[in-house]
């Protein structure tokens, strides 16, 4: 019985960390296209004065 509750409370332990994991990667996958876009928007910046110039 003892062994059962210990592993509930494991189990549970494990999921919350996978929720918490879940979130930093979409953070990280959030901040990752920011700074693409931003990138892509200087680069985009940079050509149109190129083509001025």
């Amino acid at each position: 019985m003892n062994l059962k509750i210990r592993l509930r409370a494991e189990n549970e332990y494990i999921k919350a960390e996978n929720e918490i994991i879940k979130k930093e990667i979409a953070l990280r996958e959030n901040n990752y296209a920011a700074q693409l876009k931003a990138k892509k928007q200087r680069l985009s910046k940079n050509s149109k004065k190129k083509a001025t110039d």
